[in-house]
């Protein structure tokens, strides 16, 4: 597994210690390419192989049949497309 850091974003200088500069500094912008198994999933903040709009969707859709089977009403704020 790989991910690729821009580490010249503002959010990550100055670098005095870069290990403590990825664990409280490093925010999702950072993040340029991953890879998992040998496979991009992200390569120059494209995602690559899937539908991210569509993941999302379907991640809505298991966590209201989730809390519906467990009888918890959780109010959605906004309608995903």
């Amino acid at each position: 597994d790989l991910v690729v850091i821009d580490p010249t974003m503002v959010e990550m200088i100055p670098v005095h210690d870069p290990v403590a500069n990825l664990v409280y500094s490093l925010k999702t912008e950072n993040v340029e390419s991953t890879m998992c198994a040998g496979r991009w999933l992200m390569r120059d903040r494209v995602t690559q192989g899937f539908d991210p709009d569509a993941l999302i969707a379907e991640g809505i859709r298991r966590a209201k049949e989730i809390t519906e089977r467990a009888g918890v009403r959780v109010p959605l704020r906004y309608n995903w497309k």
